[in-house]
């Protein structure tokens, strides 16, 4: 299943409400530009579709999971890694 171009862009934002953070929180530019390079757009819609609501860490071929990582203790959610 591939995505429609115009859906790119949003896969960022989809992201971020399925990792809880706030959708008043600005996406650092730099974000964005990473979401509309980034070539696991399937792989990324597929995680975001199987994902459980309130999951903790976007996945490992997300280019955006340090981000998304900072924005998440921003807000006060639990910050540590499993090793």
């Amino acid at each position: 299943m591939s995505i429609p171009s115009h859906e790119h862009s949003l896969l960022i934002y989809e992201m971020m409400a399925r990792l809880g953070i706030d959708s008043n929180v600005e996406v650092f530019s730099c974000a964005f530009e990473r979401c509309v390079a980034c070539r696991a757009k399937e792989d990324c819609q597929h995680w975001l579709d199987e994902a459980p609501p309130g999951a903790c860490l976007a996945p490992g071929f997300c280019r955006n999971a340090d981000i998304l990582f900072e924005l998440c203790c921003d807000q006060g959610a639990p910050c540590f890694l499993h090793s």
